[in-house]
């Protein structure tokens, strides 16, 4: 079940069925809950949606979300490690982002003299990693590195001496 909308009033559900999705508006009274907290819980519920959609409209990745909102939010992950005991699953997903570096060689052309670049390679080099821990297919830890070498490095021209 998740919930679209909530007011004091009327509750905005959409959930499975048996020929598809179903979505439409529901009144309180008509959810039956022995639990006195039940409205409350309900509202803390509809909070933390909201928290993890906006997450994932970041593309980012929490402790406490599910396996599910990670692969909405990080999409498939590059390498994947699942163990499991007699407790329940445990396992790390790791999420790799590459860049890529284009690399050209000039040449003149002998005939017109015109100089150009030419595409040679293009290599992919490791940019970010994001490592998601998890228990019973609940995130427990969140692990991010991010690779800083070959930012712009600052080159200055060292003195010039002359000597008459």
């Amino acid at each position: 079940m998740k919930l679209d909308a909530i007011t004091d009033k009327i509750y905005r559900v959409r959930g499975k069925g048996k020929h598809g999705d179903v979505v439409g508006w529901v009144a309180p009274w008509a959810f039956s809950s022995k639990d006195p907290e039940f409205v409350e819980n309900l509202k803390k519920f509809y909070e933390r949606q909201m928290q993890v959609q906006a997450l994932i409209a970041e593309k980012q990745v929490a402790v406490g979300m599910t396996l599910e909102e990670v692969g909405q939010s990080l999409g498939k992950p590059s390498k994947s490690s699942v163990r499991k005991t007699a407790e329940g699953q445990s396992g790390r997903w790791e999420f790799v982002i590459y860049e890529e570096i284009k690399n050209y060689a000039t040449e003149v052309d002998r005939q017109t003299g015109a100089v150009y670049r030419r595409l040679i390679s293009v290599t992919r080099r490791e940019k970010s990693k994001t490592a998601v821990e998890f228990e019973n297919d609940v995130v427990n830890a969140v692990e991010e590195s991010e690779d800083r070498v070959g930012t712009n490095v600052r080159i200055v021209v060292p003195p010039l001496i002359f000597r008459w």
